[in-house]
């Protein structure tokens, strides 16, 4: 009905007994720092490229 799963159910159960029901509605900062894949230059690339008229015998 809420579209969960029960291991997210059995997470929140254990941070509220662990942590307090504080705990559970504050939000977490994620630690994990992700490599970006497109820098900015590549991004206007990209853009620029799909704003332009398409190559010649394709629709898009």
């Amino acid at each position: 009905m809420l579209g969960i799963g029960e291991c997210k159910i059995d997470r929140v159960k254990k941070l509220y007994v662990e942590e307090g029901p504080e705990a559970m509605l504050a939000r977490k900062r994620l630690e994990r720092k992700y490599a970006r894949k497109v820098d900015g230059e590549l991004e206007a690339r990209v853009i620029a490229m799909s704003c332009s008229q398409p190559p010649e015998g394709h629709a898009r």
